[in-house]
């Protein structure tokens, strides 16, 4: 859902650090758009049909996948509205697969006519291709060390804010109830033979009516501000 707002500072930074990378990202795609038409230009006629046309096609998804960058930059950062995630991530599979596509085309064509890559088109082809393969080989190195090392490693090294509490850590809050105040729960004063409750967010309570919530919850059942101080 897309919706209107004035952004914070913050927000503008982030936004002009994503307009410069898009515009770094733009630049590096309209280069190599522009290099794979000089090279079938110069060198079409020596060039294998089906290579040729894969080249085509290759350059239709840069200019795809360009179009899309300046039309987000375009929805994000004129228009000052936010864009749908569902609809990037559409965008970006969309052209991501085509690309995988014709690289594979592209290689198969080269390892039937290997004498391509003596002319300038073969040469192109053949790095665009480690190109595209490194990229993907690097994208599922990531996507596999962030799943085996760093989620494991980074959930085992953050502590839970809501670790259930045993009863004496809640024994260690035991005070008098604030004059004038009233259990959150059960919205009645404190007597003499009541034992009260005050956490660390200063709501108080009962005893008996905060225990079988923070044994579990191991948070202020008002707030949710953690009992034990981490």
């Amino acid at each position: 859902m897309e919706e209107s707002y004035f952004p914070t500072q913050e927000q503008h930074h982030q936004r002009s650090r994503g307009s410069t990378f898009y515009l770094l990202y733009a630049t590096y795609t309209i280069v190599k758009i522009g290099c794979i038409i000089g090279v079938l230009s110069a060198d079409g006629s020596l060039c294998p049909r089906t290579l040729y046309v894969y080249l085509i096609l290759y350059t239709a998804t840069e200019g795809y996948e360009l179009l899309f960058l300046l039309l987000l930059s375009l929805h994000r950062y004129c228009l000052q509205v936010t864009t749908s995630s569902f609809l990037i991530r559409t965008g970006q599979a969309s052209y991501e697969c085509f690309r995988l596509i014709i690289t594979i085309a592209i290689t198969v064509e080269l390892c039937k006519e290997p004498s391509s890559i003596h002319h300038s088109s073969g040469i192109l082809s053949l790095i665009l291709i480690i190109a595209g393969y490194l990229k993907y080989l690097f994208i599922v190195a990531i996507g596999v060390l962030y799943y085996f090392y760093f989620r494991r490693f980074i959930t085992a090294r953050t502590p839970s804010r809501l670790q259930p509490v045993s009863e004496d850590e809640l024994d260690t809050y035991i005070g008098p109830m604030p004059e004038g105040e009233t259990c959150s729960i059960c919205y009645e004063e404190s007597n003499v033979d009541s034992l009260c409750v005050v956490l660390r967010c200063k709501h108080g309570f009962h005893r008996h009516c905060l225990k079988d919530w923070v044994l579990i919850k191991g948070s202020c059942p008002i707030c949710r501000t953690p009992v034990r101080n981490v």
